[in-house]
């Protein structure tokens, strides 16, 4: 019974590191943008999605011509401190007291359903704004490939920003159960390890 316990401990296990390494591989794909109001009244609100229209609108295409992964976090990376200094001026042209602090960085982030896409939970890289304290409602899209402009996109467009078929059959918002319960698996793995 002891050998029995053992085996299945032992096959539990190498389950749980192949699914995880699995889930961040398929995460290692994509760049979120994350932006974190400074409170949930109404104006820090309309605020961060202003602020969040001028930064897609500014960086997006920048960010569109990257070919891989690689070159996508390479170039967010040196694009930090100016997406920073870019959202202090328009914060300061909108009238607000307060700053804007920008990192690029791993964060957690819950299941996302998107209008025809879903994405597991997990730790993603992410390029973060804080609009002041960050206390209020957030917003995150898909950085890269560069799905934040329009989430009604089809496989092609996915596939042409970088997306391979097997990952784009992994986010379409079908919400089949082996979807599911593939998203669940990363969810509870992902609380484990986060």
């Amino acid at each position: 019974m002891k050998k029995l316990l053992a085996v299945c401990a032992l096959f539990l296990g190498i389950f749980i590191v192949f699914v995880s390494f699995s889930a961040s591989e398929f995460r290692d794909g994509f760049i979120r943008l994350h932006i974190l109001a400074e409170s949930d009244g109404d104006q820090d609100q309309a605020i961060k999605l202003e602020l969040r229209d001028l930064v897609l609108n500014e960086y997006s295409e920048k960010l569109s011509d990257c070919g891989n992964i690689d070159d996508a976090k390479s170039n967010i990376s040196s694009l930090t401190t100016e997406i920073k200094e870019f959202c202090n001026v328009k914060l300061r042209e909108m009238g607000v007291d307060y700053t804007a602090d920008v990192v690029f960085e791993k964060e957690y982030y819950p299941n996302r359903v998107y209008e025809n896409i879903s994405l597991p939970a997990g730790t993603y890289s992410s390029l973060k704004i804080v609009l002041g304290k960050g206390e209020g409602q957030n917003w995150w899209c898909v950085l890269f490939p560069p799905l934040c402009l329009d989430a009604a996109k089809g496989e092609e467009a996915y596939i042409a920003a970088g997306l391979s078929k097997d990952d784009y059959q992994i986010i379409k918002n079908d919400r089949t159960a082996k979807y599911q319960l593939k998203f669940k698996i990363f969810e509870v793995i992902g609380s484990i390890l986060k």
